[in-house]
Formats: C-alpha cells, structure tokens, sequence
C-alpha cells in the first residue's frame, strides 16, 4: 500500500514472504529494477534504514520471511520507483528471479 506521508515520501508497506527474504539475488533484483529512477529510496525494517539502490545496504538489515518494511520515496520519479518495487514484492520477486 503506497500513502503519502508527505508532499515528498510516499511510502510503501509491505510483508516479506519466504521466497524474496532479500537475500543477494532478491537484493540485485530490486536495485536493478529502481537503478534508473529519478528518487531517493529508502528500506526501513524497525528502525534501521538502508538505500534501497545499495546491495549490500540492503542485506545489512538482515530482512527475513515475515518482516514487515518500508520504502520511502522522494524525487520526480518516486511513485513510480513505489509502484515497481509493489509489483516485486506482490509477485514474490518471481518474474525477476
């Protein structure tokens, strides 16, 4: 679900499933699938954050079957960079495993 926290973050909240615990490849996958988009992206799992364009800032926060997280988004491209990462995560990353 995208809301709009404010005039800049747009903010998708999602549960990870079993198959994209965001291990590399899940990890490589979304970096690929947001690279060219115009907006700052955000993973939040608890408290920790982490760009969402950074591999290994992604697998730093450990995410795992069952974590709920946040993406929050600022740029000319922000909801569509949400809309992107919806479709991973609703398809269990399977069209980009």
């Amino acid at each position: 679900m995208i809301k709009n926290h404010n005039a800049c973050s747009p903010v998708l909240t999602c549960t990870v499933r079993a198959v994209s615990t965001l291990h590399a490849r899940p990890a490589a996958r979304l970096v690929q699938a947001i690279q060219d988009f115009d907006a700052e992206l955000v993973l939040i799992r608890d408290k920790a954050r982490a760009d969402a364009k950074s591999i290994l800032d992604i697998l730093v926060l450990s995410i795992q079957e069952g974590d709920w997280i946040e993406i929050e988004a600022c740029g000319a491209d922000a909801e569509a960079a949400l809309e992107v990462l919806s479709g991973l995560f609703a398809s269990d990353f399977e069209r980009y495993v």
